[in-house]
């Protein structure tokens, strides 16, 4: 758990880095935004998906309409609403894929996180000071001492400056780092699209339940950043707490959903009078 405090900061240092100041103002909007939406994929994402794919499709579809209607000797009202319809039917019909392709992304994403929880994250020391600007100085038993500009440079690393750095350490320490992440992330998307394919209903509501308290979290986390940042320091200082206040609306999410999705109780047939 300590580690993954240590990535918090540490990500919250490459964020101050690397995000343009304007951006970070707009914290508070973005973290009321992202609370509200995940609220609402918690309670209704289940039966949301189907419709939004559907409008998603048929506005693409209208989207292609415009941009090569001049291709075809037809009104563009008329081909627009040809083609919102069509695929607007197509991502309808195909509802199953859909899910079972959402659930693949979602499971290889969130395996690969395990994996590089375990795996991955622990390397973050050993790379910090590897890569510190003074580390081969120290290694020769001398005193380094970089200029403002070096130490800049050093500090403000863009982000595939420091992905690049970072891979080569790791794979430097597990040479089969990279076979290991392509297994996993294959078989979780592979079990995930058969398991969004033959339990499409179940499959939703897990995966919405998820992605809607990530983004509850989220949202949460950006808020209290912004305007407590005390209490955020505190709360980040004991990730067992912000374990269990997660795993505790996850379950409420996948209760609650699970209650507003049953099937219907089938009628019973009466009995034709005789």
């Amino acid at each position: 758990m300590n580690d993954l405090s240590e990535l918090v900061d540490q990500g919250r240092m490459f964020a101050e880095q690397h995000v343009p100041a304007e951006v970070l103002s707009q914290a508070v909007p973005v973290g009321a935004a992202l609370l509200a939406v995940g609220v609402l994929i918690s309670v209704l994402g289940a039966r949301l998906v189907r419709p939004v794919v559907t409008l998603a499709f048929a506005g693409a579809g209208a989207a292609l309409a415009m941009r090569y209607a001049h291709l075809v000797d037809v009104p563009l009202p008329v081909t627009g609403l040809v083609a919102a319809v069509v695929l607007g039917g197509v991502g309808w019909v195909l509802h199953r894929l859909w899910v079972g392709l959402l659930i693949a992304v979602v499971a290889s994403s969130l395996a690969l996180s395990v994996f590089g929880y375990y795996r991955i994250v622990p390397e973050l020391p050993a790379f910090q000071e590897t890569y510190a600007p003074d580390a081969a100085a120290d290694a020769a038993g001398e005193f380094a001492l970089l200029d403002p500009s070096g130490q800049a440079e050093y500090n403000f690393r863009s982000p595939k400056t420091w992905a690049r750095d970072f891979w080569a350490h790791l794979t430097s320490r597990q040479a089969d780092i990279g076979g290991k992440i392509a297994v996993i992330v294959a078989g979780a998307a592979l079990a995930g699209l058969l398991f969004g394919l033959l339990a499409t209903r179940g499959a939703l509501i897990a995966c919405t339940a998820l992605v809607g308290t990530s983004l509850v979290m989220s949202g949460v986390s950006l808020l209290v950043s912004r305007l407590a940042p005390d209490i955020h320091a505190s709360a980040v200082g004991q990730p067992r707490l912000v374990a269990g206040a997660w795993a505790g609306l996850l379950l409420a999410s996948l209760v609650l959903q699970a209650l507003l999705n049953r099937r219907p109780a089938a009628r019973p047939v009466l009995e034709a009078a005789r």
